[in-house]
């Protein structure tokens, strides 16, 4: 083997070390990435709940306004009508929110789930 071929050889043994190393670089890159994943799916899932507490308790709120207004036989007011739409359509806006963020974590899910795969297929 001549010199030169030896200093090939040495040159596409050293890329072919860094391509492998880049790939265990991105391997770990993804691990860390899904575990900030998992904390963002868990911080969604508690803010889920907790919303879903605020509206009941506000429900529940007004549904004891509109049980005293009926046992003095006072009639509802405008007021806590536009009350009720107004936390209904708050309610509504926040679940649009909340859908659009689901999507776009659902998005970077499959984004990250196929590097993962790309990963053990290659390991």
């Amino acid at each position: 083997m001549s010199p030169k071929q030896a200093l090939i050889l040495v040159f596409l043994t050293v890329v072919a070390l860094q391509s492998n190393a880049l790939t265990e670089a991105q391997c770990r890159e993804a691990k860390l990435e899904l575990k900030a994943m998992r904390d963002a799916q868990k911080s969604l899932l508690t803010n889920m709940v907790s919303n879903n507490q605020t509206m009941a308790s506000t429900l529940e709120e007004y549904s004891a306004q509109l049980k005293t207004s009926a046992k003095i036989r006072r009639p509802i007011s405008a007021q806590d009508i536009s009350s009720l739409h107004q936390s209904a359509a708050a309610f509504r806006a926040h679940g649009a929110r909340e859908s659009k963020l689901i999507s776009k974590f659902n998005q970077a899910s499959d984004r990250l789930f196929a590097r993962i795969d790309a990963c053990l297929s290659e390991n």
